[in-house]
């Protein structure tokens, strides 16, 4: 897995900093990435790159970080955001927004670190999929497991209930296939 990786910040220092922290965390975790540094919003939201993890500040001149990161969501639904702040009133709202961590400054190397096991893990169970091949159409589609509420068999057919949208999907075949 391949990791693309923004950190946006407006405080040079603190940018450099973070930058050079999740760099060794990642390189000791023997993780393939390549991170993008970004030193204003509007600089990230121009980039128009997806990203798997992002790690946000809160207050960043004329756009917050958390409506930075409801932006973001709109194009990558499946984003992991790291919010790194002086600023505990913004959390609650972080959290609406489906945060996976709320981290203060300066970064405690090992929240940061178990913070990072846990985004890893769940994108290793974003990429487990199976084969289906739809029963109206006959073509072969692969469903991410994590994306699976739960699967129904009613005879012939298969019926798989996704936690997106269409929220279900009728089959004829599935095959595991882990990746």
């Amino acid at each position: 897995m391949n990791l693309r990786i923004a950190i946006c910040d407006d405080e040079a220092k603190a940018l450099t900093k973070e930058s050079r922290l999740i760099q060794e965390l990642l390189d000791e975790k023997n993780v393939s990435y390549k991170i993008d540094t970004y030193k204003s919003a509007e600089e990230l939201l121009s980039s128009q790159a997806l990203y798997d993890i992002l790690f946000l500040d809160v207050e960043m001149g004329d756009l917050n970080g958390i409506d930075v990161a409801e932006k973001l969501l709109e194009s990558k639904d499946d984003t992991f955001i790291f919010f790194i702040t002086n600023y505990s009133i913004y959390s609650d709202r972080a959290s609406d927004i489906r945060a996976h961590r709320y981290l203060s400054k300066p970064v405690d190397r090992d929240r940061l670190s178990t913070g990072i096991d846990s985004a890893l893990k769940k994108l290793s169970d974003v990429t487990k999929v199976i084969t289906a091949t739809g029963k109206e159409t006959k073509k072969r589609y692969k469903i991410p497991i994590a994306s699976i509420i739960f699967i129904e068999n009613t005879g012939r057919h298969t019926k798989i209930y996704l936690t997106t949208r269409p929220a279900c999907f009728y089959t004829y075949s599935i095959k595991s296939a882990a990746h």
